[in-house]
């Protein structure tokens, strides 16, 4: 018999996979972390919300229960707390600069 060869070609390799686009993991990893970043963002507000108001509460109960105190020391530290508490709760710069009826 005689031989014969095939005319057969080198193995070819495929081609190195890209970066782009990204599997879908990547994709809701991605979003998971900006989720998780806004999430954390809108804890930490609401948290030292709360902690503002309840120290705002607890200082209020101090100044009306302080029998020391005459009514005008009273109003001024009545009006110091409110003034603490809008610029904790509120952008300093909002507040900040209010006076009088503001």
């Amino acid at each position: 018999m005689p031989t014969t060869q095939l005319p057969l070609k080198d193995i070819h390799l495929p081609e190195a996979i890209g970066w782009w686009p990204p599997a879908i993991g990547w994709w809701l990893l991605a979003v998971l972390i900006v989720l998780l970043i806004v999430f954390l963002y809108w804890l930490y507000k609401r948290l030292t919300r709360k902690t503002a108001i309840k120290t705002a509460k607890k200082n209020l109960s101090i100044i009306k229960e302080n029998p020391a105190l005459d009514n005008n020391q009273k109003l001024r530290d009545l009006s110091m707390l409110v003034r603490r508490v809008a610029i904790s709760v509120s952008p300093r710069a909002e507040v900040a600069s209010l006076t009088g009826r503001q």
